[in-house]
């Protein structure tokens, strides 16, 4: 099966669920099952002109991981230095039991397991070039990703519906699977049908301090002779809903009355995406701080009454 094809098939998220096993509890297992799949995803972002761009086009961005702000995003787990370790010592066990001396001696073990270390580190980010991922997030309330995701409040959360008419990217749409430790592949690599099992598990699981984000990835394999770090993924559903950060009207007002060459452009992408929005009449909700709680809500906005005011 080609890897494309084990992304989208029922056996891969089987196989994933049956890895994961103990490790990660019975709730975050089911939600590998794409009849699970939350009815709205949420992209976080600024205002500039990617994020314009991907609306007017009915377009999303997918990143190579190894451009992720985690460290140990999408990064694969080997231990083949203790594996090899072990095979030479059986190995010598072996010769000794038959009455040979040792077969591989001192120097040259040194050299195989040198060998290993460094093919280990290799293999723990080359392996997982061949994908790009769109993060997405089944909570659009979260004030640590507003702050970092969305221009410190002055961005937008936009929601889309993937289960609407059975999407067609739905199939590779994946929720990441927080875990305490990551997941040891070597083994996986000794029986070539898990290789694609062994990548794929590397590039939906994270450590468990990541678990606010509530992530979901639309995962694509386009294999290794691509260069491009991002590429567009095309025929999004047409936004559900945007939500505007607490501060983007006070920045929109900013814009406006500063005459700065930085404040001018990002103007120009703020009255683009805000002319989109009208043209496709999306909804509209601004952020809404609550007294005496850590917690957003939502309340509706015109986009009439921001264009006027």
């Amino acid at each position: 099966m080609h890897t494309l094809d084990y992304i989208i098939s029922k056996a891969a998220r089987e196989d994933l669920k049956h890895l994961m096993g103990s490790s990660t509890s019975a709730e975050q297992r089911r939600l590998l099952d794409v009849i699970n799949l939350p009815t709205s995803l949420y992209k976080y972002t600024s205002i500039n002109e990617y994020s314009v761009m991907n609306l007017k086009n009915n377009s999303i961005t997918a990143t190579i991981p190894t451009e992720f702000n985690d460290l140990y995003d999408s990064t694969m787990h080997f231990d083949t230095y203790k594996q090899k370790l072990e095979q030479i010592r059986r190995l010598n066990e072996t010769a000794g039991e038959i009455g040979y001396e040792e077969i591989i001696d001192y120097e040259a073990a040194n050299q195989l397991l040198k060998g290993s270390a460094e093919e280990d580190i290799f293999k723990s980010t080359y392996l997982t070039k061949a994908f790009r991922i769109t993060s997405l997030s089944s909570n659009n309330k979260d004030i640590k990703m507003w702050s970092h995701y969305a221009n410190n409040n002055k961005g937008i959360c936009i929601e889309y519906n993937f289960r609407q008419n059975f999407h067609r990217l739905a199939d590779f749409i994946y929720p990441v699977i927080y875990m305490d430790k990551p997941i040891d592949v070597t083994e996986m690599f000794e029986n070539d049908p898990k290789i694609d099992l062994a990548v794929l598990s590397s590039v939906v699981s994270k450590f468990k301090d990541w678990e606010h984000e509530k992530e979901w990835r639309i995962v694509l394999y386009i294999g290794y002779h691509s260069n491009e770090k991002r590429i567009p993924v095309q025929n999004l559903p047409i936004p559900s809903c945007i939500y505007l950060g607490n501060k983007f009207i006070d920045n929109y007002e900013r814009c406006k009355e500063e005459r700065s060459e930085e404040s001018e452009k990002e103007l120009l992408f703020i009255n683009e995406f805000l002319q989109y929005v009208k043209r496709k009449s999306i909804s509209l909700k601004k952020a809404k701080p609550q007294m005496r709680s850590y917690s957003l809500e939502f309340e509706d906005i015109d986009i009439n009454d921001i264009l006027n005011n």
